[in-house]
């Protein structure tokens, strides 16, 4: 947005501007609010510098909600939080101002909900891979991970090189008969 004074920047060496002095300049002599925002769908955060300003802008912002798309606030998510004393939860994250040297920077990390809902995914991901079902297709659900050795011992036919990884792997029982499960998926007579 062009300006009635023109300020002066400086030019750094690749030719580009350091526009921060005329930012900072705007930013003392208008009457705006400064305002930044995030937003992921219709989920969205307001970031100000000031308590006041943020007051106004969540009365404003939920007016103009209101009047142009008749969107209702929720009372419970909407509220003004000062990050540099109290965490605010976004999109699954928690987020904080903290103090780093002279200025600060975001500290964030997942919410307490979104690492059991995350951990519920994975405990349901092992239970699909431990029922493991054989043949068809080579989706992940029926795919069977084993040791390298395992797998040379399913495919190879040497009486030689069976011999050498049986005593390489040192399988008991149980293990032999998997073992000879797989050989005969794989075609080749059990050991």
């Amino acid at each position: 947005m062009p300006t009635s004074y023109e300020y002066k920047c400086e030019i750094w060496p690749n030719e580009t501007k350091n526009k921060s002095s005329i930012y900072g300049a705007f930013r003392n002599t208008i009457k705006l609010k400064e305002v930044y925002i995030i937003r992921y769908t219709e989920d969205f955060k307001l970031f100000c510098r000031k308590r006041s300003n943020a007051e106004k802008i969540f009365i404003a912002g939920k007016q103009w909600l209101y009047d142009r798309l008749k969107l209702e606030v929720s009372e419970e998510k909407s509220k003004i939080i000062n990050l540099k004393r109290h965490y605010s939860e976004f999109l699954g994250f928690e987020i904080k101002a903290v103090k780093k040297r002279k200025s600060y920077v975001v500290k964030s990390h997942m919410t307490a909900k979104a690492i059991q809902r995350e951990k519920d995914k994975l405990i349901e991901q092992v239970k699909k891979i431990a029922h493991v079902h054989m043949g068809g297709s080579d989706k992940y659900e029926n795919l069977v991970i084993v040791h390298e050795n395992v797998h040379r011992l399913i495919h190879t036919t040497m009486p030689e090189t069976i011999a050498m990884y049986l005593n390489l792997i040192q399988t008991d029982k149980k293990a032999l008969a998997k073992l000879n499960a797989l050989r005969v998926m794989a075609g080749n007579p059990k050991i």
